[in-house]
């Protein structure tokens, strides 16, 4: 994928990646605010259980099937300190 800046502010195109061995699609921006830094992050991905390389071994012979997910992360960072995660 790619990202764009223009005065401050990134935006990214579909980005895929490999999380816990996984594939992982990854979209982001951010946006400079008068008191704040914003980051929104939006990730999904279907991942097959049994390889997850973060479970442990005994465990992941253990599971099977397949394992959709999304996320949306939200990071405000106050310009005068700090983090506020959603």
């Amino acid at each position: 994928g790619k990202f764009t800046y223009n005065n401050g502010r990134l935006v990214s195109t579909p980005i895929s990646a490999q999380w816990f061995g996984q594939p992982v699609n990854v979209v982001f921006s951010t946006q400079e605010n008068a008191k704040q830094f914003d980051v929104n992050i939006q990730a999904d991905g279907n991942w097959s259980v049994e390889r997850v390389n973060a479970i442990p071994k005994a465990l992941s012979q253990q599971l099977q099937g397949e394992l959709p997910w999304q996320s949306q992360i939200t990071i405000a960072l106050p310009h005068d300190g700090g983090a506020n995660y959603h």
